[in-house]
C-alpha cells in the first residue's frame, strides 16, 4: 500500500451522493442493502444561511474545525468561538487567526474538553445569541478493531459522542440555526 501511495497509484473509495429532500429514502435503502462500497453522502441543497449571532466550533484550532471556522468567516459570521482541549492553536496555525480577524469576524479562543459536560456547559453559557454549533472535536486512536481496547475506545468516545450529547443538552433550550456534527 505504501509503495502504491508513493507512486500515486491509489484512488479514493467510490462515492454515491443523494439529495436529502428528494432521495433520502433511496440513500437509506442503499445503506440497508449492504451492497455499497465506499461512502454514501446525503447532501443538503444550499440555502441562504444566517451568520448572525455566535457560532461555536469545537475542535476549532486545527483540522476540520479550523477549516469550518474559516468557512464561516468567509460567509460573514461576525462572532466566532473556536474551542479546543488546549485552548491554543496547533503549530503554525496562528496565520488562520489573522486571516479570520482580517475578514471582519470577532474570533475568540476557548479551552473546552467536550468530553467533560461541565466544560461544555461553561462554553455554551458564555455564548449569548447562539446561532450555530459545529462539533468537529475528536481524538484519533488509529488501530484496526481487534487491536482496540476499552481504554482507547473510551478515549475516542468521550469528546465525539459524549461531547455531541453534552452540546445538545447544554444548548437544547437556545434557539439556533445550525447544529452540525462531524464524524
Amino acid at each position: 500500500l505504501g509503495s502504491r501511495a508513493r507512486a500515486d497509484a491509489l484512488t479514493s473509495l467510490p462515492l454515491q451522493s443523494f439529495n436529502m429532500e428528494a432521495q433520502h429514502e433511496l440513500a437509506f435503502r442503499a445503506l440497508q442493502s449492504g451492497l455499497n462500497t465506499g461512502k454514501i453522502v446525503v447532501r443538503l441543497l444550499a440555502r441562504s444561511t444566517t451568520c448572525n449571532g455566535v457560532h461555536i466550533v469545537t475542535g476549532g484550532t486545527s483540522g476540520l474545525g479550523l477549516l469550518t471556522g474559516r468557512w464561516l468567516a468567509q460567509r460573514g459570521t461576525r462572532s466566532l468561538v473556536l474551542a479546543s482541549r488546549s485552548g491554543a492553536f496547533a503549530k503554525n496555525k496562528g496565520i488562520e487567526w489573522e486571516a479570520m480577524e482580517a475578514s471582519g469576524v470577532t474570533p475568540s479562543l476557548e479551552r473546552c474538553d467536550t468530553g467533560q459536560a461541565v466544560h461544555v456547559l461553561r462554553l455554551v453559557a458564555h455564548a449569548s445569541s447562539l446561532s450555530g454549533v459545529w462539533h468537529a472535536a475528536g481524538v484519533l486512536a488509529d488501530a484496526v478493531l481487534p487491536n482496540q481496547d476499552a481504554v482507547g475506545v473510551a478515549r475516542v468516545f468521550a469528546p465525539k459522542a459524549y461531547g455531541a450529547w453534552s452540546l445538545h443538552t447544554a444548548g437544547a433550550m437556545l434557539p439556533k440555526h445550525t447544529f452540525a456534527l462531524f464524524s
